[in-house]
C-alpha cells in the first residue's frame, strides 16, 4: 500500500512515479520458468514425505452436513509486564515474541488434540528478494511449519527448536503452498 501510495502522491504532484526497472510480470515469469526450486522442493518433501498430520480436535458436538464457517473468538491479552518478559525471555534464545507465541499456539493444540506432530501455516510477505522491494503486487505465501512438541522438554529448548524450524522454513519460503499439498498428497479437510 506505501508504494501505490508513493507512486500516487508522485502523479498529484506532477512528477512522473519511478517505475522499477523489474515489472510484476517479469517476476512472475522467472519464479514459473527461471527460478531453481530443487533446494526448497527437497526441503519440503523431506518435512512431508508422509504426507503430514491431520489436525483432530475434540468437538462438543457433531460436524454438521453443510458448513457455515462461523466460530467462536478467544481473545488473550498480555499486559506490559508480561510481553516485556515474554520478549525478554525470547531474545535471550535468539527468537522474535512472535516465535514465543507461536511456541505457546503449538502447546495449547498438543494440550487440546494430544498430538504431538502438529502443522500450523503462517503467512510470509515473500519480499525477501531486493528486486520485490519497490514492485507493486501479492508476494504472499503461506508456510506449512511441521513441529514436534516434546512433552519432557523445557520451554526454552522447546522455543529454540522452534526457532530453528521457522528459520529453515523462511529460507525455503518462496516455495509455493499450493505445490508442497500437491505433491505431499495431503488431504485439505
Amino acid at each position: 500500500l506505501g508504494l501505490i501510495v508513493g507512486e500516487l502522491a508522485q502523479a498529484l504532484r506532477g512528477r512522473e512515479p519511478k517505475r522499477p526497472g523489474l515489472r510484476y510480470v517479469d517476476w512472475a515469469v522467472w519464479q514459473r520458468e527461471k527460478w531453481d526450486r530443487s533446494a526448497d522442493r527437497a526441503y519440503w518433501a523431506a518435512k512431508y514425505a508422509d504426507g503430514g498430520p491431520t489436525l483432530e480436535l475434540g468437538t462438543d458436538r457433531a460436524r454438521p452436513a453443510a458448513r457455515d464457517y462461523r466460530g467462536g473468538r478467544l481473545e488473550l491479552r498480555l499486559g506490559a509486564e508480561e510481553r516485556r518478559a515474554l520478549e525478554a525471555n525470547a531474545r535471550a534464545r535468539g527468537a522474535t515474541l512472535s516465535m514465543a507465541l507461536l511456541a505457546g499456539y503449538y502447546l495449547w493444540l498438543w494440550g487440546e488434540s494430544g498430538q504431538r506432530d502438529l502443522v500450523i501455516g503462517t503467512p510470509v510477505g515473500g519480499r525477501e528478494r531486493s528486486e520485490t522491494a519497490e514492485l507493486v503486487g501479492l508476494f504472499v505465501n503461506t508456510l506449512a511449519l511441521r513441529f514436534a512438541v516434546d512433552p519432557g522438554e523445557s520451554l526454552g529448548r522447546l522455543l529454540e527448536r522452534l526457532r530453528d524450524e521457522q528459520v529453515g522454513a523462511w529460507e525455503h519460503g518462496q516455495y509455493p503452498l499450493e505445490e508442497l499439498i500437491e505433491e505431499a498428497g495431503a488431504r485439505r479437510d
